[in-house]
């Protein structure tokens, strides 16, 4: 019987993880993160051939799931996966199927870069669209999480994967792109200014500005 131990302790999280990974195309962390569940679902399966090659079908199934949601095309989709689930079967040792499971990743992120677009990209792309367009309306991820229908956790790992920053640094760079337009462009007053950033308070509004761009709003107009 196999004892458990610290480098053996399944992350439930890893799984998830490596499906928002495939969803963005980042072909080395998703290998990276295959090995771990291999090393894994082999130590676990306590030498016994078949038990390992069905865990490895589960993660294949997770990860088709994953991909086409994330703009992987459907046709021939599901062809591709009986298809490699029978060549799975077809293995008699652990090695083979290691390799099988990284040959059908590496099929699955092939399908998903050849796709411009995919469904996760076009949603925070028109997120970071309406922050820039609206920043001073109160933008809450839970909320836009909620309307397109996809959890909270994956919406904030993937905005973050895209746009190179989190949702909250990406309202607050808007909020300062516009509160510099209006401070060079226009005669409102600071405190309006702050209003329409969604910033009630003014005292708070000059102390973000100062702490992101090195002066106060005040010094800004005058020196810009």
């Amino acid at each position: 019987m196999i004892t458990m131990n610290n480098e053996y302790q399944y992350n439930w999280e890893l799984l998830p993880q490596l499906c928002d990974k495939l969803a963005t195309a980042q072909s080395d962390a998703v290998h990276a993160d295959l090995d771990v569940l291999i090393r894994f679902i082999h130590v676990h399966s306590n030498n016994d051939l078949t038990l390992f090659k069905l865990r490895a079908a589960q993660i294949m199934s997770t990860c088709m799931r994953s991909a086409r949601q994330h703009g992987a095309q459907s046709d021939g989709l599901l062809e591709d996966h009986v298809a490699a689930l029978a060549r799975l079967s077809q293995y008699n040792s652990t090695a083979g199927i290691k390799r099988s499971l990284h040959k059908y990743i590496d099929s699955l992120l092939k399908q998903i870069q050849q796709s411009d677009d995919t469904p996760i990209s076009k949603i925070i792309e028109d997120i970071k669209n309406r922050i820039y367009l609206h920043p001073g309306q109160d933008h809450s991820l839970v909320n836009y999480a909620r309307s397109y229908e996809i959890s909270t956790g994956h919406l904030s790992r993937c905005f973050h994967q895209h746009v190179g920053q989190s949702f909250s640094d990406t309202i607050s760079l808007a909020r300062f792109k516009h509160a510099k337009d209006l401070l060079l462009n226009s005669n409102d007053s600071i405190k309006h200014i702050s209003q329409l950033l969604g910033i009630a308070n003014p005292s708070q509004f000059i102390a973000d500005f100062k702490r992101h761009c090195g002066m106060t709003p005040g010094a800004y107009r005058k020196h810009a």
